[in-house]
């Protein structure tokens, strides 16, 4: 699957990456830097709804938006407008910002990227050399999760969280793992803290509504999932149950 990132300035093209992200497990399915002329390949890419993502090297997305593969066109994104349709485009915290991440932990951390086999022992190793790198943290808690420790996952998107607490991503991650655990109130919060850095989305939308259901809420919970219906079939399934119950 090819594609062209459209810039103002190609000198910084080999700085950027295109991914193609998997929104139900959370991770990374292929990723390919960009060259000089902001072209990319992006590699056994499987069937099904992903996100095309453009990063940088601190893998803040500049870029998001939802496609389906295959995809028989050439995949052209435009970066030249200075406003990018993305959910992560915001201010980083400042405590992300100062923190520096150590070049062992940055080069285990690339490690896990580029070889699929190895990336829970890199993560693990990269958290363990800078327990404040907000990436490792967030794909760890990723590992975890894949691996059914919930109580791991939990922590790392916590730690996470707490690094950067308006990065919609790892509240939204904090929120699911809460949920898993029952305990509701909490994942409530995460999931608005979401809500606040990313108005759109209907994931974190869902979370919540399911938070409120559990602390039977469920009036509020009614309009989260009404708004989260078009977009995310959880939601729409949540909300027809719910409504069946009510005509009993």
């Amino acid at each position: 699957m090819s594609g062209q990132v459209r810039l103002n300035d190609f000198q910084g093209a080999g700085q950027l990456s295109a991914q193609v992200y998997d929104f139900m497990q959370r991770i990374v399915v292929a990723e390919s830097i960009l060259n000089g002329m902001g072209s990319f390949e992006l590699r056994n890419v499987p069937a099904g709804m992903f996100e095309i993502r453009v990063v940088n090297r601190q893998r803040d997305v500049l870029y998001s938006a939802p496609f389906s593969c295959p995809c028989g066109n050439l995949i052209t994104i435009d970066l030249t407008r200075g406003s990018f349709p993305t959910s992560s485009n915001r201010a980083i915290s400042l405590l992300r910002m100062q923190h520096k991440i150590p070049k062992k932990a940055m080069k285990a951390y690339n490690a896990a990227l580029q070889d699929p086999t190895l990336k829970f022992e890199k993560l693990k190793l990269a958290v363990e050399i800078d327990p404040e790198f907000f990436e490792a943290l967030n794909n760890l808690g990723v590992q975890y999760l894949l691996r059914g420790q919930i109580e791991d996952s939990n922590e790392m998107f916590a730690r996470a969280a707490k690094m950067d607490p308006t990065n919609a991503l790892a509240q939204s991650n904090l929120a699911y793992t809460l949920l898993r655990l029952q305990r509701f109130a909490e994942a409530e919060a995460a999931a608005r803290a979401s809500l606040r850095a990313d108005g759109t989305s209907s994931r974190a939308r869902f979370y919540l509504a399911v938070s409120l259901l559990e602390q039977w809420k469920d009036e509020e919970a009614k309009v989260h999932l009404k708004q989260a219906e078009a977009s995310f079939e959880p939601a729409r399934r949540v909300l027809a149950s719910l409504l069946k119950e009510e005509k009993k």
